[in-house]
C-alpha cells in the first residue's frame, strides 16, 4: 500500500492524471554515489564531521551535482535505490540521514540495497532486490563503473570525474528514462 501511494504521488508530480494517457510504470533507478553525485575522488576522503560513524553534514564537494540530477528526474515517476558501498555506512535501509544527504532527491529515495548482501555484482544485487519485491517494471543503473554489470544495456555509464554534471550524460539518462517508460521525447 505504501509503495502504491508513493507511485501515485510520483505520477502526480510528473504531471500524469487519471484523464491523461495511460500511466507509465514507475522506473527504478539503481545508482552509485561516488562518481555520480560528486567526483569519485571525494568518496575516498575521510568524513570529518561525524556522530556514531555517520556524517552529519556536507564535506568538501560531496553531493555537489545533486540539484542537476534532481532537475533531470523531476518530471518522471522514478524511485531511487542506492546501489553503492555507501550502503555499508547506514544502519537502516531507509535511513533518514541518507535521505537528507540526497537533498531534493530525498522524496524519490526508497532505500539502499540491503547491506547484508555482499560479494555479488551490482546487477545481481538489483536482480535480488527486484525479485524480493516481485518488481517486473523498468529499471536503469546510473554508475561510473561498468564492473559488476554483465549486461550494460540498462546502464548509463558516467565519467567518475564529472558524474551527472556532464550535460550529455544527463540528456542520455533522460532519453533512456523516456524510452523505458514509453514516453515520447
Amino acid at each position: 500500500v505504501a509503495g502504491s501511494r508513493s507511485r501515485i504521488a510520483l505520477r502526480r508530480l510528473a504531471g500524469w492524471t487519471s484523464s491523461s494517457s495511460p500511466l507509465p510504470d514507475v522506473l527504478r533507478l539503481y545508482l552509485d554515489i561516488d562518481g555520480v553525485f560528486h567526483n569519485s575522488a571525494f568518496g575516498t576522503e575521510s568524513v570529518k564531521i561525524c556522530r556514531d560513524g555517520k556524517p552529519l553534514g556536507w564535506f568538501s564537494n560531496w553531493f555537489e551535482w545533486t540539484p542537476l540530477l534532481a532537475e533531470a528526474l523531476e518530471p518522471f515517476p522514478v524511485e531511487i535505490y542506492v546501489l553503492s558501498t555507501w550502503r555499508y555506512h547506514w544502519e537502516e535501509a531507509d535511513s533518514q540521514d541518507l535521505r537528507d544527504f540526497l537533498g531534493p532527491l530525498g522524496p524519490k529515495y526508497i532505500r539502499c540495497i540491503p547491506r547484508h548482501i555482499v560479494g555479488e555484482p551490482r546487477c545481481r544485487l538489483a536482480e535480488l532486490d527486484m525479485a524480493e519485491d516481485g518488481y517486473t517494471g523498468p529499471f536503469l543503473f546510473l554508475d561510473d563503473e561498468e564492473a559488476g554489470y554483465e549486461d550494460t544495456s540498462n546502464l548509463v555509464k558516467l565519467d567518475s570525474k564529472f558524474g551527472v554534471s556532464d550535460p550529455l550524460k544527463l540528456k542520455e539518462l533522460v532519453s533512456r528514462i523516456q524510452e523505458k517508460l514509453g514516453l515520447a521525447p
